[in-house]
């Protein structure tokens, strides 16, 4: 038996608030739904500093597999960061 196919959804190509419809059933999947009904985390990837670089998600309705990539920009953010200070906004 042949397992669900893996999709891989770049972060950094996605407009709006980073929810995205499931690539297989179009299901939508959204970073502020927190009750776990349409979607499940089941293994996450980090850098050597415990950043996030890859989180992998099954969706709830029809099973298939997804890894979220393109988290390397709050990598650079947060580089920046110590590089520089937390530097606030005093507009």
């Amino acid at each position: 038996m042949r397992g669900k196919a893996l999709y891989r959804i770049d972060l950094t190509k996605i407009e709006g608030e980073g929810e995205f419809p499931c690539p297989s059933c179009g299901n939508i999947i959204s970073p502020d739904e927190e009750e776990g009904l349409n979607y499940e985390i089941v293994d996450l990837k980090t850098d050597e500093k415990g950043r996030l670089k890859e989180l992998f998600i099954v969706c709830k309705k029809c099973g298939s597999r997804i890894c979220l990539e393109g988290f390397e920009l709050l990598s650079e953010v947060e580089n920046y960061k110590e590089e520089n200070g937390n530097i606030s906004d005093t507009s």
